[in-house]
């Protein structure tokens, strides 16, 4: 009895294999005109973050707001006690008739309590800024992009000496370096420091 050959089961095996490369391919080809469109997801993030955001700004304000009312309580109950000291020495420079041997000090005196008031006034009102570089700078740290499979976050750049350094890219798993894709996806930025220059400096 002849021996059933298989080679027509690994044959067909190949060509299903062939058309689901094939179909998979296709796939990879129409999602590549999608791949700019991510809009949706920053939106997403962005309002997430923008609520938290605004707590922690309303409560920076609540907190900000409570300093500034005790300092200025503080700094106009002070002019008051000033300005009372003030009248009772008017009162008594009057009575021993000295006012007019004294009359510029009580007047500079009361310039400057005026200044200090005015100053107050001035200060009444917390006004929200932005350092718009800083919080440009924060979110290109915070903002980064991945996929499925590849997520920058994951891997780490180390080296293995201080003085001749042998850089190499550690990750763990699930993550590995088998797939041609991530191999191509990895871009490597480092830079050193002589240490004699370093040390020389």
């Amino acid at each position: 009895m002849p021996v059933p050959s298989c080679d027509v089961d690994i044959n067909q095996e190949l060509e299903r294999l062939q058309q689901i490369f094939n179909s998979k391919c296709e796939n990879v080809e129409s999602c590549l005109d999608s791949l700019d469109d991510s809009s949706a997801r920053v939106k997403s993030i962005l309002r997430k973050e923008y609520t938290r955001t605004m707590s922690m700004i309303q409560y920076m304000e609540t907190e900000t707001t409570r300093l500034l009312r005790t300092t200025i309580m503080e700094t106009l109950l002070k002019a008051k006690a000033e300005a009372k000291k003030a009248k009772k020495l008017k009162q008594v420079l009057y009575q021993n008739g000295n006012v007019k041997e004294n009359q510029a000090n009580l007047m500079l005196k009361l310039e400057t309590m005026v200044e200090e008031i005015e100053f107050l006034r001035r200060n009444m009102e917390l006004v929200c800024e932005i350092d718009s570089n800083k919080i440009q700078n924060i979110l290109k740290e915070s903002f980064y992009f991945k996929t499925v499979d590849c997520d920058p976050m994951m891997f780490r750049l180390e080296t293995d000496s201080v003085f001749s350094p042998k850089p190499a890219i550690v990750t763990s798993n699930p993550n590995g370096f088998k797939s041609e894709f991530l191999l191509n996806a990895i871009e490597v930025s480092w830079s050193s420091v002589d240490p004699d220059i370093e040390n020389r400096s």
